[in-house]
């Protein structure tokens, strides 16, 4: 019974229903202990922990918030009065008390403690108050009395042990009940303090005392499973246990065989390896194999660990993310997909007002906010870790690696689970080395299985992967059947993109009732190009459109929808122009009859490829690529050179130069995919290639040793973020005359509902353009004076002189 124990609160109340009192300190509890066992289902046996860790991480679970029991904290729950102590801290005196042994109770106090705060912060940057040692760890004993009243009596702290003495023995869970009915405040007082000088003493930067790295991860985990219970316990969520891909292999057999075909010989051999590496053409099935696969490395993680593994399938671009979720729960009929990434809301929102717009045209304010909070809690549940199969960038999972205490529990999380990587060649050498390094993680220490799945690798990049992963990487070749449909011809103009003789044969397969793709590496040439060639496909009644990376969100999506409607795959009678930058190379399933384009690195221009004569069932399309122009940026990346010289300002000289070598011998000819795969290597097998290899090796070194080194696992890292965020740079601005409709729709239900709302009037900006702009600290938003128009999008920062609309990329 917990009656005589009802007023001790752990959370306050429902800001929407405060008539129904805040949730009891026990009921989180138990919560929260319940939430570990189905993690540990869910998980399942680690190879390099022991058995004994799951009860130690329910007992922490169970424990976890006792510290609550704090006069001052239940004034903070019931009243709202300010108490400015860490109720963490005090939940150290109860495990002191509670927990038998010694190596144990250190380690669940480690836990304990800093699920909200790291330890230490060696970095200095954060206020004194911030970590928990340094302004808790005393050798007064009267000190901690004045900081902790731990209960509003002795008889309530006793019953309040008795509760969870009793609790953790009908679990199962071994603790010592010898002071349970004797015990006073100043015990608690004492037991906190000894815990905090034993913690001192262990992990004190000048103790010189790290861990050893395995025990380090090990203590990492036992974090990341209180953290996680506690996620699951304060959302009252679930996590679910099901098999995501069950009868995935099955069903893609029987829909080719309805239509007279069969499972190629690289799918069929990829599902009978460890790890996979499918290097295949387009259009051969890739994605399809790479899920096979998952399904096959799940059900033997399954078997080998009794647990339920998670399959994540990794893409480097926002918008790929979304068109994978669509084609795996529309297409693939996949049921609980997660999305995972920074617009996920977004996505969500616009699919619940989309699916609305058949019965309800104008929801009404009303549907809106409804709308938005369930996409909010889509969110959540996917950042709770619900989902079986989630679709995301490894951006979001690289964040594991600060150790802290929200992603210490997406480490767990990805322990024992499936990798999928698709469009692993999109990244740069420093995400990658990143990536890499992750990869070498959740491989060797953590049971991880991977697969990646591209059109073109070169020999390069598989050499780096095969040092990763191991010999049990095994590389399946796609390109040995010899009946593939030769889907493009080769042309090369010495002209720009822009040039008159550029723009008269983009003219020519207008005025001849072609699909015509034009894509430029830049928005200046991209706006110049529809600004000449878009009056010329009107006159023949057909539609042109823009696309580029700078238009209001709700614009683009509603773009990407008429080009969808107009000249996506399988769409029939297909006429007319669309001009676009490289955002065109992903997530659209488009199919054009004819492409002109500036020339870029190859790997960028076989994507380009990719968007003409999309399933070879035509002759061989022209596909022109445009010498670009050579020059300096004014926008540097990090560690270029000022004289440094990119192809129309966006990519680098060399492998575009390379890339351009490569390709004019064959001015004329029908290409195969597999004559791509030469060029790629031999694009790499160069001084650049080889210096690029260095780039590489040497991010995933750095990544390695600076972010997945245990040995110090309950310090700060905040001071290594300021580096990994700044590899994925960029920013997103409101236009001033939009700064009325966006405060406006901000003000609408809750906070996160009217944020969510307003986003649709959010323009994407690099990051160097910040300066350029201000920021509306009150509602934290950049803002810029723009020249914008919904169907140009923005074509220019105003009130600066120095903007320049080509660098906007």
């Amino acid at each position: 019974m917990t009656d005589d124990l009802d007023h001790l609160w752990a959370k306050s109340p429902d800001e929407h229903d405060p008539a129904a009192g805040g949730e009891r300190l026990t009921t989180h509890s138990e919560y929260t202990r319940a939430a570990v066992p189905l993690i540990r289902r869910r998980v399942g046996r680690l190879r390099a922990l022991p058995e004994t860790w799951w009860p130690a991480a329910e007992l922490a679970g169970l424990l976890h918030d006792c510290g609550k029991c704090d006069c001052g904290f239940q004034c903070l729950v019931h009243q709202g009065v300010p108490w400015g102590q860490r109720h963490e801290v005090l939940s150290l005196g109860f495990v002191g008390l509670l927990v038998p042994d010694s190596a144990e109770r250190d380690r669940i106090a480690a836990a304990v403690v800093t699920h909200h705060r790291p330890l230490f912060d060696r970095t200095g940057e954060r206020p004194v108050d911030w970590a928990i040692l340094p302004i808790n760890l005393t050798d007064d004993e009267q000190a901690l009395g004045q900081t902790f009243t731990v209960a509003e009596d002795e008889d309530t702290l006793r019953r309040l042990l008795r509760w969870y003495a009793d609790h953790a023995t009908r679990h199962g869970l071994a603790v010592d009940t010898s002071r349970v009915e004797t015990a006073t405040r100043d015990d608690v007082r004492a037991a906190t303090l000894d815990l905090l000088q034993r913690l001192a003493k262990r992990w004190r930067p000048l103790s010189f005392a790290t861990a050893a790295d395995d025990d380090g991860l090990a203590h990492v985990l036992l974090l990341g499973a209180v953290t996680f219970a506690d996620h699951i316990a304060s959302g009252h969520g679930e996590l679910l246990l099901t098999e995501p891909l069950a009868g995935y292999g099955g069903r893609v057999a029987t829909r080719l065989a309805a239509a007279g075909h069969y499972l190629a010989e690289h799918q069929v051999t990829a599902v009978t390896v460890w790890h996979l590496l499918l290097v295949a053409p387009t259009g051969s099935g890739k994605t399809e194999a790479g899920l096979m696969w998952a399904e096959r490395a799940w059900q033997e993680i399954a078997a080998d660990t009794g647990g339920h593994p998670r399959v994540f399938y990794l893409l480097p671009f926002l918008a790929s993310i979304s068109a994978m979720v669509r084609r795996l729960r529309d297409g693939d009929r996949l049921a609980d997909v997660g999305v995972v990434h920074s617009k996920a809301g977004t996505f969500h929102l616009h699919e619940l007002t989309t699916a609305r717009t058949t019965d309800r045209p104008d929801p009404g304010e009303e549907l809106l906010l409804e709308d938005a909070a369930t996409a909010l809690e889509h969110v959540q549940a996917s950042k709770d870790h619900r989902e079986q199969l989630r679709v995301t960038t490894p951006y979001q999972l690289l964040r594991a690696a600060f150790l802290g205490a929200s992603e210490s529990s997406t480490l767990l999380d990805t322990a024992n689970s499936v990798f999928v990587f698709d469009e692993l060649h999109a990244y740069e050498p420093d995400r990658l080395g990143m990536i890499l390094a992750m990869i070498g993680l959740w491989v060797h220490r953590l049971g991880g299985r991977v697969g990646i799945l591209s059109a073109t690798l070169p020999r390069r990049f598989r050499t780096i992967l095969h040092d990763t992963i191991g010999d049990t990487l095994t590389t399946v070749d796609g390109f040995t059947a010899d009946d593939r449909p030769l889907r493009h011809r080769l042309r090369i103009s010495q002209d720009h993109l822009t040039s008159e003789a550029s723009i008269a044969r983009i003219t020519e397969d207008l005025r001849a009732g072609r699909a015509t793709l034009v894509v430029t590496n830049n928005v200046a040439d991209a706006l110049e190009l529809y600004q000449r060639l878009g009056p010329i496909a009107h006159e023949q009644g057909d539609p042109a459109m823009l696309l580029h990376a700078r238009f209001r969100n709700d614009h683009r999506a509603a773009i990407e929808e008429r080009i969808l409607r107009c000249f996506g795959a399988g769409t029939p009678q297909r006429r007319g122009l669309l001009v676009a930058t490289q955002v065109v190379e992903v997530s659209l399933d488009v199919d054009f009859d004819g492409l002109h384009t500036s020339g870029a690195t190859l790997e960028a221009l076989l994507q380009r490829f990719g968007r003409v004569n999309r399933r070879g069932e035509r002759e061989p399309a022209p596909v022109w690529i445009c010498a670009p122009d050579y020059r300096t940026r004014r926008a540097r990346r990090r560690g270029s050179s000022a004289d440094e010289l990119w192809a129309d300002g966006v990519y680098a000289e060399q492998p575009t130069r390379l890339a351009w070598q490569h390709l004019v011998p064959h001015d004329g000819e029908c290409i195969d995919e597999i004559h791509a795969q030469h060029w790629l290597d031999a694009v790499y097998d160069s001084d650049w290639g080889r210096d690029w290899e260095q780039q590489v090796r040497r991010a995933q070194h750095r990544f390695a040793s600076g972010f997945l080194d245990f040995t110090s696992p309950f310090d700060s890292r905040d001071h290594l973020k300021e580096d990994f965020y700044a590899t994925f740079d960029g920013t997103e601005a409101v236009l001033a005359e939009d700064l009325p409709a966006y405060r406006a729709e901000r003000r609408r239900g809750k906070t996160g509902e009217g944020r969510l709302l307003a986003s649709r009037f959010l323009i994407p900006l690099p990051d160097h353009l910040r300066s350029r702009s201000k920021y509306a600290g009150r509602l934290g938003v950049t803002v810029i004076n723009g020249d914008y128009d919904p169907e140009l999008g923005l074509k220019g920062i105003l009130e600066d002189q120095r903007y320049q609309p080509g660098e906007i990329l």
